[in-house]
């Protein structure tokens, strides 16, 4: 059968859009994330790339507007349920913006060699909204994942003993059914000066301890400190069964 040339122009135009959406949530070549990882983040990881639905139940931002990134140079030190010790540099990367919003890309290396690549739309730092993992090594991506329904998502304790938490349904992007259930709940534990942190801070800092819950069970322990100037929280200590992890700042610098 042959197409006129209007029909031809429709039939492309349905099938150029339909694998748009398809390829939303497939993985992606490292090759064409390497190529531009900035680029990525912003067109893969921006305002519409999460429902209108899941944004309009976030709690409206009260910091300081900031535009700038950021990128920190961290050092991971992991200890392993069998006693074994890793270390890794970490760069994380964070560009506001707006409304508690931040892009954050996480690279993990040893030796100067990559070895993970982390890229989210986050909410203040804490939890993610979208998210993707890809390792260098693989030809191809993780399946990006997103938070699907928000039950309930208080804003950040601005308090020593203040609480807050999220309740929220999440699952990978593509995936139409079956949820899981996650809850983070979160205590401000103390308020520091932000340069206790690292000495380029200014202000006052937070700290953050959270437990997330998937299904109902415990996954794990977060701790974070929230920079007041900043608007947002960097993670400092990961708990999970089978490892502890710490992160502590070496620099900080503006891109």
């Amino acid at each position: 059968m042959i197409l006129n040339p209007q029909k031809q122009a429709i039939f492309l135009a349905a099938f150029t859009s339909t694998l748009l959406i398809s390829c939303a949530g497939d993985p992606v070549a490292i090759s064409a994330i390497s190529k531009d990882k900035k680029a990525f983040i912003a067109q893969n990881f921006n305002r519409q790339s999460v429902s209108a639905s899941v944004l309009n139940k976030l709690p409206a931002d009260e910091s300081v507007a900031q535009s700038k990134t950021l990128k920190f140079n961290m050092t991971s030190k992991i200890l392993k349920s069998d006693g074994k010790e890793i270390a890794r540099q970490i760069e994380m990367t964070y560009t506001p913006i707006g409304n508690g919003l931040v892009q954050v890309f996480s690279e993990f290396s040893s030796n100067g060699i990559p070895l993970i690549l982390n890229f989210s739309l986050n909410y203040k730092g804490i939890r993610s909204l979208k998210w993707m993992s890809a390792d260098p090594a693989y030809s191809y991506s993780d399946q990006p994942y997103e938070i699907k329904e928000v039950s309930s998502w208080d804003k950040i304790g601005s308090a020593a003993g203040d609480t807050f938490s999220a309740t929220y349904s999440w699952a990978r992007v593509m995936q139409i059914v079956s949820y899981s259930e996650g809850k983070e709940v979160c205590k401000v534990t103390k308020i520091i000066p932000a340069k206790e942190v690292h000495a380029s801070l200014t202000g006052n800092a937070r700290e953050l301890a959270c437990e997330v819950f998937n299904n109902g069970l415990t996954n794990g322990l977060n701790n974070y400190i929230y920079i007041e100037a900043l608007g947002y929280a960097i993670p400092t200590h990961y708990t999970r069964a089978d490892l502890k992890e710490t992160r502590t700042i070496d620099s900080i610098s503006e891109l």
